[in-house]
């Protein structure tokens, strides 16, 4: 007796996706291209790999093979990209 309660209506999510516009777009024919780059190995710890690329990175460029692959980019699109993948090997 005496005392006040509070009431609360249940809780409820909604999600709302709604349709974009379309993109005009075109399939053309390219020459073949050719892909040049340095690797290093991925292990399956992300942590680790994390540490790794960043040094990676650091001596690709202070050992100028950066550099040499850049100049290999002599087409479009030019530049460089990093590609960072691990791909979990099955046991045999």
């Amino acid at each position: 007796m005496g005392s006040i309660l509070q009431a609360y209506p249940s809780i409820q999510f909604s999600i709302k996706i709604s349709g974009g516009s379309s993109m005009a777009y075109h399939i053309a024919e390219k020459q073949p291209l050719r892909i040049v780059g340095i690797r290093i190995p991925m292990v399956e710890d992300t942590e680790e790999n994390l540490r790794a690329v960043p040094d990676f990175w650091k001596s690709t460029v202070q050992g100028n093979q950066l550099w040499k692959i850049y100049r290999l980019s002599n087409q479009e699109p030019g530049g460089i990209l990093e590609l960072v993948y691990y791909l979990k090997r099955r046991p045999l």
